[in-house]
């Protein structure tokens, strides 16, 4: 197994040399400007931000190219819905940058995944929220369509910048803010399809040379705690039954106890 994935990552520094592209973290020329509150409605659910990123032009490549299936680079990271909840998730909130500036992404995709064994396993929804107002290339207010509802468990959540005119990763390219404090599983990237680098299944983000394991989000929505079962008392009509069974128990301990002297 361990072989396998070294082979995996050599394959994947084949691919970037020769295509002269990299999957690995950008630098923007223009830092994005963080807020110290997480714009959006609701509560918040799950809180990403936090994660150190003392340079936030730090990212890592997440984008799509509308014109070809499935024309997907995409990264991931991982949140966790509390044992008792449900929560009922409407809005989520991301930071990025494009290579170059000028070519921001026309809309994001948002995806959600179950979780398999560490790693994003299969797609729960996506949805599709256009570049427009709050909804920028360096600050996503990502309000979803439709409202996704999540029982108690561990799941996955992807922004993705989509280009509609897409040209190769250098002059249209959307990365995800990263930070270097590790939150749940360290994130992951994938590239399915193969049509910008070569084929990745999905990969922590260190098995390809990227230092910082998180991403920058948050999510917002409703959280509805189910109330837990209380210890039920014992009924006063069996009070007799349990004494007498204890004098029992007791005095049979006591012939034990005799016969053993």
């Amino acid at each position: 197994m361990l072989s396998r994935i070294v082979l995996l990552v050599v394959l994947t520094s084949i691919f970037s040399i020769a295509h002269g592209q990299e999957y690995t973290q950008q630098e923007s020329s223009t830092p994005a400007t963080r807020g110290v509150l997480i714009p959006g409605p609701d509560d918040i659910l799950w809180d990403n931000t936090n994660i150190a990123p003392e340079d936030p032009a730090n990212g890592i490549i997440s984008l799509r190219d509308s014109a070809v299936s499935p024309g997907i680079v995409n990264t991931a990271d991982d949140f966790v819905v509390p044992s008792n909840a449900t929560w009922d998730i409407t809005f989520v909130y991301s930071e990025g940058f494009s290579n170059p500036p000028s070519t921001g992404p026309d809309s994001f995709d948002v995806i959600f995944y179950e979780n398999n064994a560490g790693l994003p396993g299969a797609v729960i929804d996506t949805f599709n929220v256009p570049s427009a107002g709050a909804v920028t290339t360096t600050n996503q207010e990502l309000t979803l369509p439709s409202t996704l509802t999540l029982g108690s468990g561990t799941y996955w959540v992807s922004v993705v910048g989509v280009y509609d005119n897409f040209v190769d990763l250098t002059n249209t390219r959307w990365n995800w803010v990263t930070g270097a404090t590790p939150i749940g599983n360290e994130g992951a990237i994938q590239e399915p399809g193969g049509e910008f680098i070569g084929v990745l299944p999905w990969t922590s983000l260190s098995g390809i040379a990227v230092d910082d394991p998180s991403t920058f989000f948050a999510i917002r929505g409703t959280e509805t705690i189910r109330e837990l079962p209380e210890s039920q008392p014992v009924p006063v009509n069996n009070f007799w039954a349990l004494s007498l069974m204890v004098l029992i128990l007791a005095g049979l301990g006591m012939v034990v106890t005799r016969r053993m002297f």
